[in-house]
């Protein structure tokens, strides 16, 4: 019996034990191909893979997924609602009946507003400019920027006039600043007044010049004739030699009317009363040329200097060139000790009169007479 189960197992067809697969396998029926039929295991063929139950997620505090299912549309708009930095005014606005825009060709510079918006072009305004041509016109608007200091002297009239000639070239010429203008309250004799003791603090008005001082710093204003221009000017400081001081030198250079050669006239040229410190070239020295009077007066030659002293001395100046009245430096305005200084001479002075006192009252010396025959005495004994 058991010898015809072997034989049954043995006879009988073995069964495929597939364990494992791993990617696109081929399984055959049997111990021989039927009809030459191939088998070829997809995918819905294999096991299902074993996998761990996944955690529960944690939850946190906010819940963000209730806004997964809201509807944001940023193109919405209430009707009769638009852009107010869009609407300049300058462009043609089209309002759309329909709930959306709808166009069906653009221009190059437009745009297509949202929900009951319209389309309207971006394009900014043109403007009208009109380019000048004429050599003449363009030439004289050179001329007249390129030197604003020949405008200063321009009178009311002769300005009025360069304004009708260049109004229709787009020209404009600045008038040159005025006293005791409209906008102004102060009448022109207030304002000369007040700029004079601007420039004369710590100092004086010499006439042909004004100078002014610091506890370092000194400005010498020279009084020029009306139109003189800074680019005629030549301002030098020159070296103190053996025999003088250093001087202050202004130069004039003009071409008289018909003649080509230029003549240098000098319009100032004193000695300082005090030394200062010497420019390495022309460039290092700094002036200007301001209006001093009101219109149609004197102009100004402003040069600053440094005052060479030992340092940490303060030296204030009685005068700035020979020549000039002295001047009592205790009263200037800007000295911080100076009633210090005073206090302390009036001091020395009491004391040196009461010094003188009690000498007078000290009594005469008194005179001893001694015999020379006593004396020979004396030595004898």
């Amino acid at each position: 019996m058991a010898a015809e189960l072997e034989d049954d197992e043995d006879d009988a067809p073995r069964k495929p034990r597939v364990t494992h697969l791993q990617g696109p396998s081929r399984i055959t029926i049997g111990p021989q191909q039927v009809s030459g039929a191939k088998r070829t295991a997809s995918a819905s063929d294999y096991p299902a893979p074993l996998t761990k139950p996944s955690k529960a997620a944690v939850r946190t505090g906010i819940d963000y997924s209730k806004w997964d299912s809201m509807n944001f549309d940023d193109t919405e708009a209430d009707e009769g609602e638009y852009d107010e930095d869009m609407d300049d005014g300058s462009a043609e606005y089209e309002k759309c009946e329909n709930s959306a825009a709808s166009t069906t060709s653009l221009g190059k510079h437009s745009a297509v507003l949202g929900k009951l918006e319209g389309v309207r072009s971006e394009k900014p305004p043109t403007m009208k400019t009109r380019v000048c041509t004429d050599a003449e016109s363009m030439e004289a608007k050179a001329e007249f920027q390129a030197d604003a200091e020949e405008r200063d002297m321009l009178t009311p009239e002769e300005l009025a006039s360069l304004h009708k000639a260049f109004a229709d070239k787009n020209m404009v010429i600045h008038p040159p600043p005025d006293y005791g203008s409209e906008s102004s309250s102060e009448t022109p004799e207030a304002a000369y007044a007040k700029l004079v003791s601007k420039l004369t603090r710590n100092g004086s008005d010499c006439g042909s010049h004004l100078w002014k001082q610091t506890e370092k710093d000194v400005e010498i204003s020279v009084r020029l004739p009306a139109g003189t221009r800074a680019k005629d000017l030549t301002v030098q400081v020159t070296p103190a030699s053996t025999e003088g001081r250093q001087r202050l030198l202004v130069t004039r250079t003009s071409q008289p009317t018909g003649e080509s050669q230029r003549q240098k006239a000098t319009l100032f040229d004193k000695a300082m009363a005090y030394p200062v410190e010497q420019p390495d070239d022309a460039v290092d020295l700094s002036w200007e040329v301001t209006d001093l009077e009101p219109r149609g007066g004197c102009r100004a030659l402003r040069v600053a200097l440094t005052k060479e002293v030992v340092h940490g001395v303060v030296v204030w100046w009685a005068r700035a060139f020979d020549g000039d009245p002295e001047l009592n430096t205790l009263e200037f305005p800007d000295r911080k000790h100076a009633s210090r200084v005073q206090a302390n001479k009036d001091v020395w002075d009491q004391a040196q009169q009461m010094f003188r006192d009690s000498v007078a009252a000290r009594p005469p010396p008194t005179q001893i007479h001694l015999d020379p025959s006593e004396e020979h005495g004396v030595d004898g004994g």
